[in-house]
């Protein structure tokens, strides 16, 4: 029997060791030293060694030490028999001796070895343990069940797909693989909705839903990125948004009956939200932002709460806030209403309000409250505030006459009675013959239609043109003809037309000031044999101007620095000319100008429809628009000249032209007379890959030298994000940015890194 059980102690002693280095291994420090401790106990040679060790103690010292004993317990009949598997013991044996026992409860170790329940401690089991993976985890609102999700990774430049399991109890009830998963949420009773990223550099996304088996319910993937999502309580309906692209998919949310496994709506966001309720019952959905106000809608998009939403932010929103409110009211109604003066005069000294409108246009928004108001001196005292700080702010024409007025007070009365339609340069009435033209431009067009299109989409059509031409025929004194001397340019209609971004904004200006869309973008027709033209509503040239003159954001300030060459010129003919792309191919090459800038030369704004649409010939205030004059003006002195050019001569000589007036060049001035001229490229593409170009980069230095002027507004975390990214493809990269104003300083920093390498 002694044999039996040393080999018992000896079995279990070592299984329990080995377990515990698993223990340590997963961080399971406690556990895994308490199993250590007992296997070591189990072994005959620890307990016999510790033993002697108290043995041999005793010989070198004056008070006796503990004695250690081990002792194992078969079967106990007593009462107080205890159910751990180890107990230990103390007794006082004399005046110095304290006798520890430690007591091995065989008969609890065979039953803990039959139910197989040895070594099982209670502990937390994190959601990582069964898993298998490190996420983020959103739990439902029973916590019954966790959906845990970890966003895919490039490893070694080969890209790992993403996880998302979900669990119940401590149980894995599925797990798989996704490419991007994000902005994942679980309901209580286990649906699990998912928006997966995509790993694509294209604007795109795909949305899933699944059941508590993995089983996929829906998927849609989308021509945008995804933004936020939601699922209601019965999990009936689940919501997504998509973020801006040049796309129908972009800027919309998406309605989703998951039982039917189909989208059942799909309409254009209309406000920003962090997160959303649905409502199954009464079919509204509460999107809420991140101030907390909440913006409500049905499952046809439109607003039902406009009154409390108003309200809402108006009471508890910010200066900034409440102007975008008033913004959206019509001109009638704000500018009778005191409180929109009293937040105008705010505005001017708030940081926010004033920084994202601009204290010129709040001057010229108090101006246009005075003048609705009769008030002369008051709005000539805040336009003339306005100019100061803008002087293409946009009320120049309507100052000088208010002031004309002043001096005459006679027409004063007469005249603010008619500022809310301003008048063109030299409009010209349309004529009867034009109403008739418009009719038989529609009655064409739709025989036309039915006939290449066919019957139902002719139907479709029919409305849009029948309402255009209505209107005009039952409104004649709103129309002019569409000319020169209009206040808005061909060039400008086209291009609202072609980019989704204004055009958009155009409809809900339009809808604000009740202008129907039909006639936007009235066609070009035959108004007689051999005389076509178009006109244009007096109200649309309103919104247009107002669009383009006043429409807040970074990209509409910078457009408003450009202005396109005439459509009707000359220059701008020649330029799309077979004789004008040559010469100006032979023109760019010979006065050293880089191959394809001169044609090709772009300016990125809004979406791949401006580019598309504006090309080179987009800006008086680049350099690039005086080298294009230059060349039409040498070509129609002798338009032969392109022929005469000595092609190896120019591949020898080339040289780069340059604006001297901007703020960089004169830094890459400044870096040349440094003695500097030739280590450096300057605004030069690093990859095909990579669509940023340093201002300034030192190949063989591995220096890359940002310039930021004032307009740049220090906008840190994109210019972290852009060095990180350049990172990647030139390691060990060393950035230097020179500040406008600053530009010594950022000189002998360049210097005093390249002294290094000379060093």
């Amino acid at each position: 029997m002694k044999v039996i059980w040393t080999f018992i102690r000896w079995f279990f002693g070592l299984t329990f060791c080995l377990a515990s280095i698993g223990g340590f291994a997963s961080g399971e420090f406690w556990q895994a030293l308490f199993t250590l401790g007992l296997g070591l106990l189990l072994l005959p040679p620890v307990t016999k060694a510790l033993s002697k060790k108290t043995t041999d103690a005793n010989s070198d010292t004056q008070i006796q030490p503990q004695i250690l004993k081990t002792k194992t317990t078969q079967h106990s009949n007593s009462s107080q028999s205890s159910d751990k598997l180890v107990n230990i013991t103390s007794k006082s044996v004399g005046n110095n001796t304290t006798e520890m026992t430690i007591e091995l409860n065989e008969e609890v170790l065979l039953k803990k070895l039959k139910d197989g329940t040895l070594g099982s401690g209670k502990r937390e089991i994190d959601i990582e343990d069964i898993t298998g993976f490190y996420g983020t985890k959103k739990y439902s609102l029973n916590r019954q069940y966790c959906v845990s999700y970890a966003d895919g990774y490039y490893d070694n430049n080969k890209w790992k797909n993403g996880d998302i399991a979900l669990v119940k109890d401590n149980k894995l009830l599925f797990k798989k693989k996704l490419q991007r998963p994000n902005d994942c949420f679980v309901n209580n009773d286990g649906t699990v909705i998912v928006c997966d990223w995509l790993n694509s550099g294209a604007l795109t996304g795909k949305f899933f839903v699944f059941s508590t088996t993995g089983e996929e319910l829906f998927s849609k993937k989308t021509t945008a990125n995804l933004g936020n999502c939601a699922i209601s309580d019965n999990s009936q309906i689940a919501l997504f948004e998509t973020h801006n692209s040049d796309t129908n998919d972009g800027d919309k949310i998406f309605i989703v009956d998951i039982p039917n496994k189909q989208i059942i709506r799909k309409f254009e966001r209309p406000a920003s939200f962090n997160n959303a309720i649905i409502d199954t019952e009464n079919k509204r959905i509460r999107l809420k932002d991140h101030r907390g106000f909440v913006f409500e809608i049905d499952f046809e998009g439109n607003q039902t709460n406009a009154e409390e939403y108003e309200n809402h932010i108006l009471t508890k929103g910010s200066v900034y806030d409440r102007l975008w409110v008033y913004a959206e009211k019509p001109d009638e109604t704000k500018l009778k209403d005191p409180k929109y003066l009293e937040l105008l005069n705010k505005a001017l000294t708030d940081k926010d309000a004033s920084y994202s409108f601009g204290k010129d246009k709040i001057y010229r928004m108090i101006g246009e409250y005075y003048e609705a108001n009769a008030d002369i001196p008051k709005t000539i005292e805040n336009w003339e505030k306005a100019i100061q700080i803008n002087p293409k702010i946009g009320v120049k024409r309507k100052l000088d006459s208010l002031k004309k007025q002043e001096r005459r007070p006679q027409v004063v009365e007469t005249k603010v009675a008619e500022i809310n339609i301003p008048a063109p340069k030299a409009e010209k009435e349309i004529t009867e013959q034009y109403i008739i033209a418009y009719r038989e431009f529609v009655n064409v067009e739709l025989a036309l239609t039915a006939q290449h299109n066919g019957e139902e989409y002719a139907k479709r059509m029919a409305p849009y043109y029948e309402g255009m031409y209505k209107h005009i025929s039952q409104n004649p004194s709103e129309y002019i003809v569409f000319n020169d001397d209009c206040d808005v340019t061909y060039y400008e209609m086209e291009f609202i037309e072609a980019v989704e971004p204004i055009r958009e904004r155009l409809f809900e200006l339009a809808k604000q000031n009740n202008i129907p869309t039909e006639i936007l973008f009235i066609p070009r027709v035959k108004i007689k044999e051999g005389f076509w033209g178009s006109i244009i509503n007096r109200k649309v040239i309103k919104i247009v101007r107002q669009l383009f003159d006043e429409e807040q954001g970074e990209e509409y300030a910078t457009l408003r620095q450009f202005k396109a060459f005439d459509r009707s010129s000359p220059i701008n003919k020649w330029t799309t000319s077979k004789n004008g792309k040559n010469f100006l191919y032979e023109f760019q090459v010979s006065q050293g100008i880089r191959a394809e800038t001169l044609i090709r030369k772009r300016l990125y704004l809004f979406d791949k429809e401006f580019v598309r649409q504006q090309m080179m010939w987009m800006s008086e205030k680049i350099w690039l628009h005086n080298e294009v004059v230059t060349a039409y003006k040498k070509w129609e002195q002798d338009n032969s000249l392109w022929n005469k050019i000595d092609h190896i001569k120019r591949k020898i000589e080339q040289k780069e032209i340059l604006d001297e007036s901007r703020k960089e060049i004169k830094f890459l001035r400044m870096l040349e007379n440094a003695g500097l001229k030739g280590r450096f490229i300057h605004d030069e593409s690093i990859s095909w890959q990579l669509k940023y170009r340093p201002d300034f980069w030192f190949i063989n230095e591995n220096l890359i030298v940002e310039y930021d002027e004032i307009a740049h507004k220090l906008r840190t975390d994109e210019d972290v994000q852009r060095e990180k990214i350049i990172k990647k493809h030139i390691p060990n990269v060393h950035f230097i940015r020179v500040q406008e104003g600053l530009e010594k300083d950022g000189l002998q920093e360049v210097l005093d890194f390249l002294k290094s390498f000379s060093e």
